[in-house]
């Protein structure tokens, strides 16, 4: 079991991955982490702690004395970050596919309610919440196939290739919340 703080931070720490994918924290503006603390409702500390492993995922950089600064998403990254994730993502998830049969589709089943969760951020264009939720999907998804690393990797890339506009069609999500729907 996780310390509480261990907990709290790791939640943090999705929060604000979720928050820069989505466009939330834009790139190249200086956040500190009291103001994202107060944000969040919780003390610096874990914000901090967050932000530290956002540096390492090269999400953000830290400015000594200054906050920390969501970094620009150089193009060619995004594109190598795409297609990386398609190299990973698209066969695996065809494997699980394959294999879904008896405990692997108990498995699948069990993942119903983050669709569900899905479709209600879509509807209150909660973005935020919606990229979590897509990611938690997705990493469980993937997990079923039993190779952490592949999960570790797409996870990675999915924070790599940022969304960027995304923030522009929160309002219409509601439209497209029909489509998350597992057939």
């Amino acid at each position: 079991m996780l310390p509480q703080t261990q907990k709290l931070r790791d939640r943090v720490t999705a929060a604000l991955r979720a928050a820069i994918i989505s466009g939330e924290l834009t790139p190249g503006t200086i956040y500190s982490a009291p103001e994202l603390a107060r944000a969040f409702g919780v003390s610096p500390t874990p914000v901090r702690e967050a932000m530290i492993s956002l540096v390492n995922d090269a999400l953000v950089e830290k400015l000594p004395n200054r906050g920390f600064r969501v970094i620009e998403l150089d193009p060619a990254i995004l594109d190598q970050a795409v297609e990386a994730r398609l190299l990973l993502e698209v066969p695996t998830m065809g494997a699980i596919a394959q294999a879904c049969t008896g405990n692997v589709a108990k498995a699948v089943f069990a993942l119903l309610p983050l669709v569900d969760a899905m479709e209600t951020t879509a509807r209150h264009g909660d973005l935020v919440r919606l990229l979590e939720t897509d990611t938690t999907f997705h990493t469980r998804f993937l997990s079923l196939h039993g190779n952490n690393v592949i999960v570790d990797t797409v996870r990675n890339m999915r924070s790599l290739a940022r969304l960027t506009g995304l923030k522009a069609l929160a309002p219409d999500l509601a439209h497209f919340s029909a489509e998350v729907r597992l057939g």
